[in-house]
């Protein structure tokens, strides 16, 4: 007796389980990031950096930069809790993200909000009452 195997859709076009999410969505963002990437937060005399590690072998790293808001800063309002971020590079999660949804121009916005709140959440479970902007 024989048995035919049929393997799932995923298998047969050669895609992860991932590529099937087709909409770019936060909830999608943040399981993306939650099954290949490990953030975690240091602090230098500078301020704090927020490091998305990519666990095992899918990718670069993608780093945040956070300081103390100061009076320099453009955004307003400024006190002596508030982390800004001041610059970030998202190379890995950005090619991730785009092997996964084919990102197109009108995704950026949902992105580069998402990323922002994901690393937001990192500093804040570092810091008991921060307020952070960007």
């Amino acid at each position: 007796m024989s048995v035919d195997y049929f393997p799932p859709d995923s298998i047969v076009m050669n895609k992860s389980p991932t590529q099937n999410m087709e909409k770019v969505t936060d909830d999608n963002i943040r399981k993306i990031i939650s099954n290949y990437y490990t953030p975690t937060i240091s602090e230098s005399s500078k301020g704090v950096v927020v490091t998305f590690s990519p666990k095992g072998d899918m990718g670069s790293e993608s780093i945040v930069w956070y300081e103390r808001g100061k009076s320099g800063f453009r955004r307003k309002p400024i006190s002596t809790n508030e982390w800004m971020m001041v610059d970030c590079d998202f190379k890995g999660i950005h090619e991730l993200l785009n092997n996964n949804f084919q990102i197109t121009e009108g995704d950026f916005n949902v992105v580069r909000n998402t990323l922002s709140k994901i690393s937001h959440e990192v500093v804040r479970s570092l810091y008991s009452n921060p307020k952070t902007h960007c």
